[in-house]
């Protein structure tokens, strides 16, 4: 199949970045909601032990995921004309499924874990298959539109998840178990999209989920050294809510996955980004035979913008965000939830080289990377919850993922994937602008610092050109507004 760069590189690249970050921006929004009300709900100790339960299955999850995703995702990029592979890694993750859900409740026996949590980590359990959240099997259904960049329909379904949990959530306070309430919402309302993802596979695609194992010695071989990754990461990820209840209390899990709750969903914006660039350097065939070199500068650039304006204006609103969230119950958390968004700087850049080393048969380096993020984390997390509880929590991530962004950019400069190329003056002068401007603007009620602050990092943005002329150029060219560039006299 033949591919129309120029469509793919314009209008396709637009409408697709649009309709993920429309989707995306409704869900987060949803989400917040949600989250928001299940906290004030359940209470810090309940809303501890919600995310301590969820953060075993989620671990437990990534042992059925084995890293297919990606390596799918590389391979349809190249040649989207057939669905075996899907059909084959939705098999392989069915079975490990089954394997893991039985080793689980044996083991749960065997530890004479309460009929109560074994009910809802169960119910958890059920969500690997159905729900978006997980990243399992809904992952791999969502891949046919990624490659032909047609995010728009798995947004929408992803919109209607998250309302329909959110309209579960109102009901809450009718109920005498509403922890177990909250669990049971949590999957039943991700049936209809699941339904609904098969049905839109078929219509567009033509797409019959059948049981395969072709090619499954070779998928299992080329997914390994991701499928440590993957469980490392996750471990990464859930290590500290799980050893913050077993080291301090679940009051102290509650305020901290309070905090990490409002960051983690900002991993929206590099998946939406990400996602629709990946299939364009795939198809690039070389990265050192095209422009894709100047594209992956441009888009790192663009990640540590978004990630580091988030971070310094959420930075000296802290407590009047977590207030307005979650109420004053929670204002403990500000401290970890400045600490966590400035790891979300880190995080950003290590997800696209992620990616990098994936599209260029270099995954290994994925591997190594995160065996030390791990490594640091839990090392930390040992040394520094004892003593300062979530604060000390939310320091080891930040080390633990400064650590692992070192390394990264020792690999890829070694590997000669990429040159990072930013203008230090530049970028020094506008991070000191900007966050100048935060400070003195704090004063401010919230609606009003927001407001102003999006004018103040437009106008500070545009006066230090800390995007080059030929950067936004390529911006407007892949939002297929080449023309607002000539209009704005950037061409």
């Amino acid at each position: 199949m033949e591919v129309n760069t120029k469509t793919l590189n314009s209008q396709s690249f637009a409408s697709n970045a649009l309709s993920i970050a429309v989707g995306q921006i409704v869900s987060l929004i949803s989400s917040f909601l949600s989250i928001s009300l299940t906290a004030r709900y359940l209470g810090v100790e309940q809303f501890g032990k919600f995310n301590a339960l969820l953060a075993v299955v989620l671990i437990l999850s990534k042992f059925v995921d084995f890293g297919f995703a990606p390596v799918i995702f590389r391979e349809l990029s190249k040649e989207d004309n057939s669905f075996d592979l899907i059909n084959v890694s939705l098999t392989l993750r069915v079975i490990f499924f089954l394997l893991t859900a039985v080793l689980y409740n044996l083991f749960a026996f065997l530890l004479k874990v309460s009929f109560l949590e074994l009910l809802l980590s169960n119910l958890f359990f059920i969500n690997i298959i159905i729900s978006a959240k997980f990243q399992n099997v809904r992952e791999l259904l969502d891949i046919p539109f990624k490659v032909k960049l047609k995010m728009h329909l798995p947004s929408a379904v992803s919109i209607f998840d998250n309302l329909l949990f959110l309209l579960f959530i109102l009901l809450v306070p009718a109920t005498s178990e509403k922890l177990l309430f909250v669990i049971v919402g949590y999957v039943l309302t991700n049936i209809p999209g699941f339904v609904l993802i098969l049905y839109l596979l078929k219509k567009r695609f033509g797409f019959y989920l059948k049981f395969s194992l072709k090619n499954a010695k070779w998928l299992l071989i080329e997914s390994f050294p991701l499928f440590g990754y993957v469980i490392l990461l996750t471990v990464f990820q859930q290590a500290d809510i799980l050893l913050l209840r077993y080291l301090v209390s679940e009051h102290s899990t509650g305020i901290y996955s309070a905090a990490a709750k409002l960051t983690l969903p900002f991993g929206i914006i590099p998946y939406a980004l990400i996602t629709t660039a990946i299939p364009i350097i795939v198809k690039k065939n070389s990265l050192k035979n095209s422009n894709a070199p100047f594209i992956i500068n441009m888009i790192y650039k663009i990640l540590f913008f978004i990630s580091f304006t988030i971070s310094i204006f959420c930075t000296f609103k802290a407590e009047a965000i977590i207030q307005i969230v979650y109420g004053r119950e929670y204002l403990q958390a500000a401290i970890p939830m400045v600490l966590l968004f400035w790891s979300q700087v880190l995080l950003f850049f290590n997800y696209f080289s992620v990616d990098l080393l994936t599209i260029t048969n270099c995954q290994k380096f994925n591997f190594i990377y995160a065996l030390i993020i791990v490594a640091a984390n839990i090392l930390l997390l040992f040394l520094l919850t004892p003593l300062f509880s979530f604060i000390g929590a939310s320091w080891a991530k930040f080390f633990s993922l400064l650590a692992g962004s070192i390394f990264f950019l020792v690999v890829l400069g070694y590997q000669k994937i990429i040159v990072l190329h930013f203008n230090f003056l530049r970028t020094l002068l506008l991070t000191c602008l900007l966050g100048t401007s935060a400070y003195l603007l704090a004063f401010l009620p919230l609606v009003i610092y927001f407001l102003i602050s999006c004018i103040i990092i437009i106008l500070f943005t545009w006066g230090t050109k800390f995007f080059t002329g030929e950067e936004l150029t390529q911006m407007f060219k892949l939002l297929n507004k080449e023309k607002w560039a000539k209009k704005l006299r950037i061409i």
